[in-house]
């Protein structure tokens, strides 16, 4: 079982004892945060300093019922138990609260499962330089506007900026895939793909609103797999070099 430990408004998840590394997410579900959020680079906790790699994490586990003592002179105890359903969803890192702007430290290369999500006040990230991993939902229903993925980033993880509002988004060359959904709702008229781009998946990546009129690929660097409807049907595909001719494209 993992080890967490709390300082002030966060929890930290030890990650790995030797490395010294944790994930961080806020105290409790309770928790909340308001305006600008600024990522620790590090804490210390029993005189050992500990790097801080991850954002996110498990804050509350699935409640799915519960059973409540009421109150029955027929039984011997005195009382019966009664099932009560009251399923609440997880909880995850800072989740649903009121931030307006996140400053990310360079040591943190993972921005786990929904770790922002439904911040619909957030409109301003400052990324790490050394971000290789957002995943799952970890920007959904944001408020952003425009945003640039940084060049470190490996994989964009299914639905991770999916029901935002952006309409400029700048994917800096290094970026690798672009799973299911990422992009879904966003409100983008163009989209640049860079060269090292070698695989975007379809099921509406970037589908949803079909508000996109023209996407220009750098498929420079050789063969980029397409899955089908990751753009919408109506757009202009564009591709910069004669590699185009041996894409993969199922759209």
């Amino acid at each position: 079982m993992a080890t967490t430990f709390e300082q002030g408004n966060f929890k930290f998840e030890i990650i790995d004892e030797k490395k010294k590394t944790v994930r961080i997410m806020r105290r409790s579900e309770y928790t909340d945060f308001n305006g600008k959020l600024v990522i620790p680079s590090s804490v210390t906790q029993d005189g050992k300093t500990f790097s801080v790699i991850e954002i996110g994490g498990l804050v509350r586990p699935y409640i799915a019922a519960a059973y409540k003592k009421v109150p029955d002179k027929r039984i011997k105890e005195g009382y019966r138990k009664e099932l009560v359903w009251n399923s609440r969803p997880e909880v995850y890192g800072f989740e649903e609260t009121n931030i307006t702007e996140v400053v990310i430290p360079d040591s943190v290369v993972i921005i786990g499962e929904r770790a922002f999500h439904l911040c619909r006040k957030l409109n301003k990230v400052h990324f790490s330089k050394n971000l290789q991993e957002i995943h799952e939902d970890a920007f959904g229903s944001t408020n952003f506007d425009k945003i640039t993925i940084p060049g470190t980033v490996n994989v964009l993880g299914y639905r991770c900026f999916s029901g935002t509002k952006i309409k400029k988004l700048v994917i800096e060359k290094g970026v690798k895939e672009i799973k299911n959904r990422a992009f879904d709702g966003a409100i983008l008229e163009c989209v640049d793909i860079p060269a090292s781009v070698d695989k975007i998946e379809g099921d509406s990546s970037f589908t949803f609103g079909k508000t996109i009129k023209k996407v220009i690929i750098d498929d420079s660097d050789g063969v980029i797999s397409i899955g089908k409807n990751a753009f919408p049907e109506s757009c202009e595909i564009i591709y910069k070099s004669q590699m185009g001719f041996f894409c993969k494209l199922f759209h």
